[in-house]
């Protein structure tokens, strides 16, 4: 997750605006399979914040390289990558107070397995044991 803090235009709210990338589990290219990308908008509207930009897109490696350069000489890091690049992801830039704190805590802990209930990697982490039992 990437975040900004940028100031808001004339015209706005007082205080500044968070800004954060969110590249997060429920749009990963599972999510986009499993039709969570919906779900995920939700939550965040719910909570108030404001889509400012969405992209779908194939995730080059050299992006996935930057977005997780502490992983890149762990065991796993070449199958990570061949399965993050296997399908479209959804990028979004949500906008609003607090964003970025609250936002890590509605995606949950990076181990989908410890992530709390209600957050968006348990529920991915729900839909993929569903879709593997079947």
């Amino acid at each position: 997750m990437v975040s900004l803090l940028v100031r808001p235009s004339s015209g706005g709210p007082s205080w500044p605006q968070e800004r954060t990338l969110v590249v997060l589990v429920g749009v990963k290219q599972d999510g986009v399979q499993w039709r969570l990308v919906g779900t995920v908008i939700h939550r965040f509207e719910s909570r108030g914040f404001k889509l400012v930009g969405m992209k779908m897109l194939q995730a080059p490696e050299r992006i996935l390289a930057e977005l997780y350069p502490d992983l890149q000489r762990k065991p796993f890091y070449p199958a990570l990558i061949s399965h993050m690049s296997s399908g479209p992801v959804v990028a979004m830039v949500w906008e609003g107070r607090t964003v970025v704190h609250i936002s890590r805590t509605m995606i949950g802990h990076t181990d989908s397995t410890e992530a709390g209930p209600g957050t968006i990697r348990r529920l991915q982490c729900s839909h993929q044991q569903e879709c593997h039992s079947c």
